[in-house]
């Protein structure tokens, strides 16, 4: 069990199958998405942080852009948030991606393998 503490500390979403429903493997539509999202690098603008610090992403703009080619929408996928719901500023859950680039690596070696046992 986590102490208090280290459960405020932690970054954690609820995964327990008890408290899910429509439990289905990701789609190829998802892999889509992530095939046309761009990582990029960026600073903040000095209205959100003045550390000048670089960081590394996506930006929603792209994400909406990669989900519009795949046919989800913004219900079909958490990780994209319409802060206010009227298109003024968009947000990202970057823990939503994680399944998505397992099911991606995994998808990746399996042509992997297809490809060595085919030569």
């Amino acid at each position: 069990l986590l102490s208090r503490r280290q459960r405020q500390m932690c970054i954690r979403d609820r995964s327990d199958a008890r408290k899910k429903e429509n439990i289905v493997p990701l789609s190829e539509r998802y892999l889509s998405v992530i095939k046309n999202i761009t990582p990029v690098s960026f600073n903040y603008t000095s209205d959100i942080a003045l550390s000048g610090r670089t960081h590394t992403g996506f930006t929603a703009q792209n994400v909406l852009e990669a989900m519009k080619k795949a046919g989800i929408s913004a219900s079909e996928f958490a990780a994209f948030v319409d802060v206010d719901g009227d298109g003024k500023e968009y947000a990202l859950r970057y823990e939503e991606f994680v399944p998505l680039l397992l099911a991606y690596i995994k998808d990746l070696e399996n042509r992997i393998i297809n490809i060595e046992k085919a030569g």
